[in-house]
């Protein structure tokens, strides 16, 4: 989202710009003239990005840009914040981590859409094991959905730490019998049985999201990503085929990280390198991804209630999405990235 700065008194269409006098630079911009932009963070990672596009890294409140993953941010902060400064946090979307909150608002934004006539499922249904536990079991035991497998998640955990799947009902009930100790931080939904797999693997995508403002709400999503494939194939329906999590699969013998881009052999790989395979088998890309798009932003839309917007916010957030064997695009998580 950031380009790389014109050079020094020359603007980007070629002509050279006398150099601005500072006062008259304040009064423009209400804020000083920075011969170096600075930021705060507590991730290593925005770190080294920050530090690659000329920012220096300080301790002082006074930084252009305060980016904490996973901090709360109080009306306080907000109330300080300077026009020239930027806190990567945007109050309440640390909501869109709680996989309960983020479903339910999903869920009612669905029953609203089908009441207009435009239903369309965005995320497979869950339950709370306990909280959910009547409206889990009327659903589990529905004429549909008895034969249905179904991926239990603690709340609370992430890289794929504790996740089991079932293959019906019964075995759904006889694993929550068994962990009455953790019941309570368990989380259940529907397993999306027939994904669309390639080279018999199934994958997902991690789609990248930038929101700058929620009243009105501006978002931006990012071309590229990552994809990232199961270790085997899908009709083994092992543990190693029907997850795709990074942090479980990077440890399989069999792993291959991308050495390119275009690399379209190994188990992580960028949407180009994707989107060349599906167009091999005729797969209509620019469609797909659209249908994508369309149900990021209403999930985005659908959680809008729970944030708290400010001119100098933003929030980046991860979707792991998944498409199912009709090209369906299915949300299955967002994360605070």
């Amino acid at each position: 989202m950031m380009g790389d700065e014109d050079d020094a008194g020359e603007s980007s269409d070629g002509y050279s710009e006398a150099e601005p006098d500072v006062e008259e630079a304040e009064s423009t911009v209400g804020g000083p003239l920075f011969e170096t932009l600075s930021f705060r963070s507590n991730r290593k990672s925005i770190r080294k990005v920050l530090g690659k596009l000329g920012f220096k890294k300080s301790d002082s409140s006074q930084v252009n840009v305060v980016w904490n993953v996973l901090r709360a941010v109080s009306n306080v902060q907000l109330s300080n914040l300077n026009s020239w400064q930027r806190l990567g946090t945007i109050k309440g979307c640390n909501q869109f981590n709680n996989k309960l909150c983020l479903h339910h608002a999903v869920r009612d934004h669905e029953l609203r859409a089908a009441a207009i006539g435009h239903h369309r499922p965005l995320m497979p249904r869950a339950f709370h094991a306990t909280k959910d536990r009547k409206k889990l079991d009327k659903f589990a035991s529905s004429k549909d959905k008895r034969g249905a497998m179904w991926i239990c998640k603690p709340l609370e955990a992430a890289m794929g730490q504790g996740i089991f799947v079932c293959n019906n009902v019964h075995e759904l009930e006889f694993q929550l019998k068994s962990r009455k100790k953790y019941i309570n931080s368990l989380f259940v939904s529907e397993y999306i049985e027939r994904p669309f797999l390639l080279r018999g693997l199934k994958f997902d995508l991690r789609v990248y999201v930038l929101v700058v403002c929620m009243t009105p709400l501006r978002v931006y999503i990012y071309d590229e990503g990552l994809v990232r494939y199961a270790t085997t194939s899908y009709a083994s329906r092992c543990r190693s085929s029907q997850l795709t999590n990074y942090s479980l699969n990077n440890q399989a013998k069999n792993f291959k990280n991308a050495t390119s881009m275009s690399d379209k052999t190994s188990h992580k790989q960028s949407f180009a390198a994707l989107k060349e395979q599906l167009g091999v088998l005729g797969v209509d890309c620019e469609r797909a991804w659209r249908d994508m798009h369309q149900a990021v932003l209403e999930v985005v839309i659908s959680m809008h209630c729970h944030c708290t917007g400010h001119p100098s916010t933003f929030q980046l957030l991860g979707f792991d999405v998944l498409f199912d064997e009709l090209l369906q695009p299915q949300i299955l998580e967002v994360q605070l990235a």
